[in-house]
């Protein structure tokens, strides 16, 4: 029984319990070994502690499917552009783990959205990585123009996360 399974390898009974209901973890039919196995590559991936682990499954649990080393591969390469060292972005994505399962275009196009905001003067600095982590679920596409960037379009409609940003930005520059 998975419940039984996730609490010999580490989970608390009510963890295990939240983690064997929910359709989002995919995992319902591994044995205890698989489960081990599959754990212990993530950490392995992400060179953290099973706790963090843990704790990002339990947050996400779609988090325990992926292929952690191409999300890493991925999203390490996106946070240098950042201007995020390899440890931060992994330390996002474990502290946010549905991070990992957004496509590298969409990240592309919160890019554009920063690009955007800095062209309207705002610096690319820590105070904008908080706005943008402050509202990652928003929608960095230009609404009604099926998943394009603002780069990509010549339009008045702005994407969410660009209004949020540009809000949460004006805010912090008045406080």
């Amino acid at each position: 029984m998975l419940l039984e399974e996730l609490i010999s390898i580490g989970f608390e009974r009510e963890e295990a319990k939240k983690l064997a209901e929910d359709n989002g973890f995919h995992h319902r039919k591994k044995t205890r070994q698989e489960l081990t196995d599959l754990f212990n590559k993530i950490l392995d991936v992400y060179n953290c502690t099973f706790d963090d682990v843990k704790r990002a499954v339990l947050s996400f649990p779609p988090f325990a499917g992926y292929d952690h080393e191409r999300v890493v591969r991925q999203k390490t390469r996106l946070g240098r552009i950042a201007g995020l060292s390899n440890k931060k972005t992994i330390n996002y994505l474990l502290d946010l783990p549905v991070l990992a399962g957004y496509s590298a275009k969409r990240y592309l196009a919160a890019f554009d959205v920063g690009r955007q905001l800095k062209r309207e003067g705002f610096s690319q600095d820590r105070s904008m990585l908080k706005a943008f982590f402050s509202y990652f679920s928003k929608s960095p596409y230009v609404p009604d123009f099926n998943r394009k960037r603002i780069s990509q379009v010549a339009s008045d409609k702005e994407p969410p996360l660009l209004k949020a940003m540009r809000k949460r930005l004006e805010r912090y520059f008045i406080d």
